[in-house]
């Protein structure tokens, strides 16, 4: 049997390190990283919904 707590813990530590490198790589690589993610989305332009406010440690920690 699946241990409940270890699989929550476990899934997220994983969706927190994703965040954490899609937040870095926006940080670092801005419309680089935009470009990138668009070519995973499939025809969805995410450039639309970007928002181009500078990133604050105020905000990316409550999103964590």
């Amino acid at each position: 049997m699946i241990d409940v707590k270890a699989a929550s813990l476990g899934f997220s530590f994983t969706v927190a390190a994703v965040y954490i490198v899609c937040a870095l790589a926006f940080y670092f690589f801005g419309s680089a990283a935009l470009e990138l993610f668009n070519t995973w989305a499939h025809g969805v332009d995410l450039s639309r919904i970007a928002v181009s406010s500078p990133r604050t440690t105020v905000g990316f920690l409550p999103a964590l």
